[in-house]
This record gives C-alpha cells, sequence and structure tokens, in this order.
C-alpha cells in the first residue's frame, strides 16, 4: 500500500504474525523512516514511532488497518532516538524503554517514558535484550508469540530504494548486503575504533539466541529466517522476509546503525 500524507510517500505492508511494516518517507534524509504495527485482539502494540512529523502517516496507516490512537496500549522504543520516538506524542499509553537511554532523556520526555523494559522482565509476549551499541540503552525486542525479532538500528544500511511491491521480499540481496556491511566495518580499523566493533558483534551473538522466523532491523530491514541473526557472519542461508525500510544516508560518515 503506498499513500501520500502531508507530502510524504509512504509504504503499509502486512509481515507474516499479524504485525504491519511502516516505511514513512523523510526528505530531510531522502529515504524512510520505519515503525512496528502489531494488531491485537485487546488493542495495538507500536515499536517505534518515526519522527514527530510522522505522527499523521503513522495516524493514517492505523487508520488503514480499521484501526485508532486511541486502540494503542503500549509503545515500545528500540532506543531513544527522536526518529524513533518523536511521533509517540501521538499516542495516550505507557511507553517503555531501556533504564540506560531512559536516564539520558530530558525532563520531559521521562516523564513520558517508563524506564522498564529490561533483560529477563517479558511485557506482553516481548523479550528485550540489551545490545548497548547504537545507544546506550538499544534493544533488540523478540515477540514470542510470532517470533519475530525487532532489533532497530543495530544493522542498517542506506541509499537503497524500496521500490513498489518490494516493501517485503524474499531477502536474498539483503542477507549479501549484510554481510558486506559485517565485513566492511570489521576490515576498518578507524570505524572499528570507533564505533565499538566489538559491541557491535557481541549484540549479533545476543539476538541468535532467539529462534526468530523474523526479524526486523535498523531502519531498514525486516527479515526473516530459520533461526540466525542474517546481519552475523554466522548466518544459515535459507529463505527470509525482509522488510527494507528507512534507508537513510548517515551525513556524519558513521556507518549507518552504528
Amino acid at each position: 500500500m503506498f499513500k501520500e500524507v502531508a507530502g510524504l510517500t509512504n509504504h503499509l505492508a502486512p509481515v507474516e504474525g499479524g504485525a504491519h511494516a511502516l516505511a514513512v518517507w523523510d526528505g530531510s534524509w531522502n529515504s524512510y523512516n520505519n515503525c512496528y504495527i502489531l494488531a491485537t485482539e485487546d488493542g495495538v502494540i507500536l515499536i517505534d514511532a518515526g519522527k514527530a512529523e510522522h505522527g499523521e502517516a503513522l495516524v493514517q496507516a492505523l487508520a488503514d488497518l480499521g484501526r485508532k490512537p486511541e486502540e494503542v496500549k503500549l509503545f515500545l522504543a528500540t532506543h531513544r532516538h527522536a526518529d524513533h520516538i518523536g511521533a509517540s506524542d501521538h499516542f495516550h499509553c505507557p511507553k517503555l524503554m531501556h533504564p540506560d537511554d531512559w536516564q539520558r532523556l530530558g525532563p520531559e520526555r521521562q516523564a513520558q517514558f517508563a524506564p522498564a523494559l529490561t533483560e529477563g522482565e517479558p511485557v506482553e509476549g516481548f523479550d528485550c535484550v540489551l545490545l548497548g551499541q547504537h545507544t546506550e540503552g538499544s534493544v533488540a525486542l523478540f515477540h514470542r508469540p510470532t517470533r519475530s525479532l525487532y532489533s532497530g538500528d543495530h544493522v542498517c544500511f542506506f541509499g537503497v530504494p524500496v521500490a513498489p511491491g518490494r516493501l517485503i521480499s524474499g531477502g536474498a540481496a539483503e542477507r549479501d548486503m549484510a554481510r558486506k556491511f559485517v565485513r566492511e566495518f570489521a576490515q576498518n580499523t578507524d570505524l572499528r575504533e570507533t564505533w565499538n566493533f566489538p559491541a557491535f558483534v557481541a549484540g549479533l551473538v545476543k539476538m541468535q539466541r532467539f529462534d526468530a522466523s523474523r526479524a526486523a532491523f535498523c531502519e531498514p530491514t525486516h527479515v526473516s529466517g530459520p533461526g540466525l541473526c542474517p546481519a552475523s557472519p554466522l548466518a544459515a542461508s535459507g529463505d527470509i522476509q525482509l522488510t527494507r525500510m528507512s534507508w537513510h544516508p548517515h551525513k556524519s560518515g558513521k556507518p549507518t546503525g552504528l
């Protein structure tokens, strides 16, 4: 589904397991931002929300799915950055974040979020694992009922367009890109030191603990596959389903997703 909202071209696509992926066009990045909508019988759970100006697109996506903003019962943030929590202001529900990111918010944002997204404490069927590399409190969220893994910006690509009908894809090309991303990061001494490559790899290893059949990576990707994190050099080959989300260039020279 493609729709113009407030001048943005957005993509909304169903993902197996009852979730929908929303890619919102961001002209400032000349690319996309992403969030996920999990509609249940007793309400809606949002994972990330995009920037504040993306709120209208998210509300429209809910309407397209026959849901209302007041049906959102829970908001989960993969990390504290404004391009992931900005539009959460549109929803009046419990909003959770890892404590290591919550403590770095300003007072106003702290009042809106609870530092209650931690390892060992499942929330609405989601297990949390601290990745702690993209931000100090960045997390991956594993939804046990659908075996779906959401990892925020831990792995991210940029400069790849989303073609009509390709928001959800087979994923073979994206798996190759993920391996290339990891390989080039590993071989660049400056980037390894600047962006804490050991923590990045440790995060990949942590995510492999989950028997995920689907995994949403970064601003770009929703991948689903046979258990292993597709971004890992150890990942097995096989069919994966991937949502190509938010491929935005990073102006600082830092690898996108770190």
